[in-house]
């Protein structure tokens, strides 16, 4: 009895598969459904990086959403206008929305400091959010197609933990968008990401704000911050990045040459 209840339960029951029969012959709608779950952790990989390209192709060249669409939708709430900014922003941002269109459009909305706090908060909610949705679609297809190379670049990753989230988020011209999708694939933990993100975020979600709240008067003391906050990140990421790439040299060299020992 207990045996036939564990086969019923994992499917391989005659009675089983013969209600998964039923089911799908009756309801095309079931069937997909049926047909997602059975289909491989290779095919969920490859279809979330097909929505992933699809996406960042539709922002590049289409531009569906702008400044404007988001401030009309958001400046009718009143005061509460802060608060539904953060799921909104968090989900531009997994849908790989730049965050530094969405921190400025903060800054616009709320001023320097309201929108720094709306801002760093919707780019913590964002990134564990796209870490969610490629830990579950598309890490254990990662774990089955990966080379060896990738896999070492993987591991690297993860070993970094909440220090290698920090550099990112500090180094220009790296969108965050993408790297929460590659965090989540690499095993990052939700709590490395999001100590990492309210970390790292935090100079360029500032800079981003004050730019934001000076733009009709960009040489002002709020313009200057911005531009200081923004340039003085980028350069602090670029020292930690170059920092972090010649200790692994060293690490790399000292191994080898333990391993060279007879």
């Amino acid at each position: 009895m207990k045996r036939e209840l564990t086969d019923l339960c994992v499917g391989a029951h005659p009675r089983a598969r013969e209600r998964r029969r039923r089911l799908s012959d009756g309801c095309p709608a079931a069937s997909a459904t049926l047909g997602v779950v059975r289909s491989s952790p290779r095919h969920r990989l490859y279809a979330l990086l097909l929505a992933l390209l699809a996406l960042y192709v539709l922002l590049a060249v289409f531009r569906p959403l702008d400044e404007d669409a988001i401030r009309s939708t958001i400046e009718p709430l009143g005061w509460a206008a802060p608060v539904a900014f953060v799921p909104l922003s968090a989900a531009l941002g997994a849908m790989l929305v730049p965050g530094a269109v969405l921190a400025t459009v903060s800054g616009v909305l709320f001023g320097v400091w309201v929108g720094f706090a709306a801002a760093l908060a919707a780019s913590v909610l964002s990134a564990l959010l796209a870490r969610a949705i490629a830990e579950r679609g598309g890490r254990p297809g990662f774990g089955e197609v990966a080379g060896r190379r990738l896999t070492a670049a993987s591991g690297a990753v993860a070993r970094s933990g909440t220090w290698g989230v920090v550099v990112q988020r500090l180094l220009p011209a790296v969108p965050d968008g993408p790297a929460n999708y590659a965090f989540g694939l690499a095993g990052i933990t939700w709590l490395q990401l999001a100590l990492g993100t309210l970390i790292g975020s935090a100079p360029r979600a500032l800079g981003y704000t004050a730019l934001g709240d000076s733009l009709d008067d960009v040489v002002s003391p709020t313009g200057a911050l911005a531009i200081a906050l923004i340039g003085g990140a980028g350069a602090l990421g670029l020292l930690l990045a170059l920092l972090a790439a010649r200790r692994s040299r060293r690490n790399r060299a000292s191994t080898g040459e333990r391993s060279s020992l007879p």
